[in-house]
């Protein structure tokens, strides 16, 4: 049965013969559509920006400057104003660089004078196109499967407490999530004649192209240009029209990957050289690790485990089972198995890393849940089978699809319902009065005459302080294993008299303890403070 008339409660608008209920259809979409950007706009607005400071957010304020400075579209980090760390990546985040700065120059072209206006903006774009995806699963899933299923499936996207994240940050994970999307819902595009196949193909090859500008790992994008190509195959007769027909595909494909990438990285034509020295530095930071981001024991099977288990904690089980339900049956077509391999590419490629950054999986999570959601369509279809057709009515599937989706994203509805408040002022300022308060009641009671906070440097090295007075040591960890080797080897004089759990304490390290929410640690040396206990 194709998506469009699916019998279940999630295709129930999409049932309608008549041309009425087919003209509210469309104004019902087009309601929702403005909803949706109404609330995306609200809901990923940052409203703490100027309370913290994202570690990576001077990469994209830097080299922006340079290349407003220099009048150029030339991206590379080494010749902005960064520390060396960040120069030798080089052309890193290239086509988002360029997206950024033509957005920027076209907007408000006084805002690179100033940093923090110029982060400004830089989020700004982040949110607009977090937005956009929400539009866009949306638009998608009410058109394939009914708008119940447009609706359920921005919900659900919108809990993803990553993308919530990427909304906020001065980071390319925004645009490459939409643009990844994009070229999801292009394969889904059916039926095609020969003109829209090849506008497809074009659009694919040059977005996958754009996105590999960005991240070279994003290249993988270029499969889904085989759904369009084998599309194309199975609609040709002849075998010589195939051979031939194919020939011309392959090259359309090939320029187009070549012309998006160019668009993005136009400064790497002249800098082969620079742009292959950056993915080098890259690779080895990856190759050695990024504490706290990985394993101090690195390995398949532990990348593995801190992959699987930051997503069961932060998404839960359910939404993958439900994933796995959306591959059967002919629902959104061939495009499901080349996002399938897609996903095992990627995952393979950074089960052989040794550090693990939740956020390279970003641009996969909208075109996951666009699949879960179909699942749970097909869920509920068989069910109905099994069922009374008297029993089985609309609104005993719309009780059980809306329970379904909650008790399935329930993990998720809450990390993120969590994680949110991290981005607003009022309930931000009062966590974090909360935690510098309490630091200051255990300091009384124990009688310690000062307060002392260790970095991750003294943690990853095992610097314990000298203890010369009675002071309070704190230190902030994030479920990651050097900070377990650090509590676990904490030297005998040493005595934990409190902790500051992380709001996120249930969850394996990932940049939800160190961009927000450590657990901090309270210890005193407790031969010094023996008299004040």
């Amino acid at each position: 049965m194709s998506d469009a008339t699916s019998p279940t409660i999630l295709a129930w608008y999409g049932t309608s013969t008549t041309a009425s209920k087919a003209s509210f259809r469309r104004w019902t979409i087009v309601a929702l559509a403005f909803a949706i950007l109404y609330f995306g706009n609200g809901f990923y607005r940052n409203k703490t920006a100027d309370l913290w400071a994202h570690p990576d957010q001077a990469i994209p304020v830097k080299v922006l400057q340079s290349m407003h400075a220099r009048s150029d579209l030339d991206t590379d980090w080494a010749k902005a104003d960064l520390p060396e760390y960040f120069r030798v990546c080089r052309y890193n985040f290239s086509g988002y660089l360029i997206a950024a700065y033509a957005i920027i120059r076209f907007n408000q072209p006084d805002a690179f004078t100033d940093d923090l206006r110029l982060n400004v903006e830089l989020r700004r774009i982040s949110r607009v196109f977090s937005t956009l995806t929400l539009l866009l699963v949306f638009l998608l899933l009410a058109t394939k499967r009914g708008i119940p299923a447009g609706v359920a499936c921005a919900l659900a996207v919108a809990s993803v407490p990553q993308l919530l994240q990427d909304a906020n940050y001065a980071r390319p994970e925004a645009l490459s999530t939409f643009c990844f999307t994009l070229c999801f819902a292009i394969c889904l595009l059916r039926p095609m004649t020969t003109v829209r196949r090849s506008i497809a193909l074009t659009a694919v090859a040059l977005l996958s192209g754009f996105l590999a500008s960005i991240k070279i790992t994003y290249a993988v994008t270029a499969l889904f240009l085989i759904p369009i190509v084998v599309d194309q195959w199975s609609h040709s007769r002849d075998h010589g029209v195939r051979i031939t027909t194919l020939g011309l595909i392959i090259a359309l494909a090939t320029v187009g990957l070549m012309v998006g990438f160019v668009i993005g990285a136009p400064a790497t034509l002249l800098d082969p050289a620079g742009y292959l020295d950056g993915l080098q530095a890259l690779q080895r930071q990856y190759a050695v690790g990024h504490p706290p981001h990985g394993r101090i024991e690195a390995g398949m099977f532990s990348q593995g485990a801190a992959i699987a288990g930051y997503y069961l904690a932060a998404l839960g089980a359910l939404p993958l089972l439900l994933h796995l339900a959306g591959y059967v049956g002919k629902g959104l077509n061939s495009a499901k198995y080349a996002y399938l391999a897609i996903l095992i590419i990627t995952l393979g490629g950074f089960l052989l890393q040794k550090v693990f950054f939740e956020r390279n999986f970003s641009l996969l999570l909208p075109s996951f849940v666009i699949i879960a959601i179909v699942g749970l369509d097909n869920l509920v279809q068989w069910l109905g089978r099994w069922l009374p057709k008297p029993i089985w009515s609309s609104w005993p599937q719309a009780v059980l699809s809306a329970f379904l989706l909650l008790f399935c994203w329930s993990s998720a509805f809450l990390v993120t319902r969590d994680l949110a408040a991290f981005f607003d002022r009022r309930p931000y300022l009062a966590m974090r009065e909360s935690r510098e308060a309490f630091s200051g009641e255990v300091m009384i009671r124990i009688g310690a005459t000062s307060l002392s906070r260790l970095s991750f440097a003294d943690v990853h090295a095992k610097r314990y302080p000298k203890g010369e007075t009675c002071a309070l040591y704190s230190v902030s960890t994030f479920n990651d294993d050097w900070s377990s080797r650090f509590l676990r080897d904490l030297p005998a004089r040493f005595r934990i008299v409190d902790t500051i759990a992380s709001t996120f304490s249930g969850i394996p390290v990932s940049t939800l303890h160190t961009y927000h929410s450590p657990t901090d640690y309270l210890f005193i040396d407790a031969s010094q403070c023996e008299e004040d206990e």
